[in-house]
């Protein structure tokens, strides 16, 4: 293992939940193959941050994995254009018959935070189109799933990026422009959604007296009950919890983690979670003014990653396997520029510093000829 300012967190959480479920399995509260291979899901991811982490050593290594991941971010979002005619929320492929719109719209968060992020922080114009153009399908794809999960986290990345990227004004104007278009510019769908949430179910009868108004949908109410049976779980066994997989489902990362794995893993988890802010920052902070295009990367992480801290309000975004293996990787080549940027750094100072080159004199056709 390379060392690495996230190692001891990583570790730490490891730890953590890896201690809970062997207690839950010791009292019965966990089936034994069923939580080993969800602690081993994501073990995995951190498998492939380590992996990324010690293979690449040169700028061509990163950009290779890149390129890829971004081929594959072009192919999902036409994907999920494919499905906006049939009316229906868009998901990603291969996810049954009933899909995950939540998973597709954590995945298409996390891409859009970071193009748009190159895209601002970028001064070739070129590059300045391609990622624009590359968002803006993004943020429709985004729309059409539906997910309010993925509109918090939006919302959450796009105040990341609006402080600390240069050109945030036209990230701002943006915000602006499509707030007072709403109407136009947002699909009907999307803005039924939002509403959707605020609204209850009317009762059978209007003249029936209720003696508890709820205010919101019943999805949101099924999630406000789930989070008060997680809250009356991790009371019962609050220092270790549950172990993985030994309390009920739960759409929420952090009270899932709080009812599986007790103060303990919560801790560490949020540990996890602060580490991981504060070095993609300290490394964004180290790279301003070495390569706008790494520049712009790891502003996308970070702010991609607050995105998701807000999408785990309600969903298990960390667990995730579409959402957690593209962040990762991701955070594996923002913490690999040690390796390739002091290379891309005198590259870059080489060319400032050698004298422009003399344009050769073509003889012009008076001389020629003369």
């Amino acid at each position: 293992m390379l060392k690495s300012p996230l190692n001891g967190p990583i570790y730490a959480y490891t730890a953590a939940f890896l201690l809970s479920t062997g207690a839950g399995i010791l009292y019965d509260d966990v089936e034994p193959m069923l939580g080993a291979f969800n602690c081993l899901k994501f073990i995995q991811y951190l498998i492939l941050f380590f992996l990324v982490l010690h293979s690449i050593e040169s700028e061509k290594d990163a950009r290779k994995i890149i390129n890829v991941a971004f081929l594959t971010a072009f192919i999902i979002v036409v994907y999920a254009f494919s499905q906006i005619p049939a009316g229906s929320r868009v998901t990603a492929p291969f996810e049954g018959k009933g899909g995950e719109p939540n998973t597709l719209g954590g995945y298409l968060l996390f891409i859009l935070s970071i193009t748009l992020a190159i895209f601002l922080e970028s001064r070739s114009f070129y590059r300045q189109v391609f990622f624009a153009v590359f968002s803006i399908l993004c943020l429709v794809a985004l729309f059409y799933t539906e997910s309010r999960s993925s509109y918090i986290g939006l919302l959450l990345s796009f105040i990341i990026l609006a402080v600390s990227a240069k050109k945030r004004n036209f990230l701002l104007v943006g915000i602006v422009i499509t707030l007072i278009f709403s109407s136009v510019l947002l699909p009907s769908r999307v803005i039924d959604r939002i509403n959707y949430t605020f609204e209850s179910e009317a009762p059978a009868n209007p003249f029936e007296i209720k003696e508890e108004i709820e205010t919101v949908d019943p999805s949101t109410q099924a999630r406000l009950h789930s989070w008060s049976e997680a809250y009356k779980g991790w009371k019962k066994y609050p220092i270790f919890g549950w172990g993985v997989t030994g309390f009920m489902f739960l759409d929420a990362q952090y009270l899932k983690v709080l009812a599986e794995t007790g103060t303990v893993g919560m801790v560490t988890f949020l540990l996890l979670l602060a580490a991981i802010y504060r070095n993609i920052r300290k490394t964004y902070l180290a790279v301003r003014g070495v390569n706008e295009y790494y520049q712009g990367l790891a502003l996308g992480v970070l702010a991609g990653f607050v995105g998701l801290c807000g999408h785990a309000i309600g969903t298990n975004t960390f667990i995730i396997i579409r959402v957690m293996e593209p962040f990762w990787l991701f955070l594996g080549i923002v913490m690999s520029y040690s390796h390739f940027l002091p290379e891309v750094a005198e590259r870059m100072q080489a060319k400032k510093a050698a004298p422009p080159k003399k344009e050769e004199e073509k003889p012009s056709r008076v001389s020629f000829f003369t």
